[in-house]
């Protein structure tokens, strides 16, 4: 769904052994958008006080560098930190927020508001 600007929000949409209806699916995709809406607007601006899902400041710093894109190489050389300092990050922040992998992650970051693009 469009957010505005370049910036876009993922809705994905699990069923088991039922067919949506198109009718239905207008009706999921309407309660999609507003529910993506009232979630930004409960997000700070300026970030959170508290970390979400327990997150550690330097968790949230090594997502932010995998949402641009970078490895743990070129995040631990940003950080001054160890590549596999950077991968145990990423790997507790990815068991945290219950993300398979980096893709994920980084889309579960985005979308609730935990780092921005």
């Amino acid at each position: 769904m469009h957010r505005g600007g370049t910036h876009y929000g993922l809705v994905s949409l699990v069923a088991l052994n039922h067919h949506i209806s198109p009718t239905e699916k207008q009706h999921l995709e309407a309660v999609s958008v507003v529910f993506h809406e009232r979630l930004r607007n409960l997000v700070p601006r300026e970030g959170f006080r508290i970390p979400p899902a327990g997150l550690t400041p330097r968790e949230i710093d090594c997502i932010k560098l995998i949402v641009e894109g970078l490895s743990d190489a070129a995040a631990a050389e940003v950080l001054g930190i160890k590549s596999s300092t950077v991968h145990e990050h990423v790997e507790r922040a990815k068991m945290k927020l219950q993300a398979r992998n980096r893709a994920e992650l980084a889309a579960i970051a985005v979308g609730f508001g935990i780092v921005s693009r």
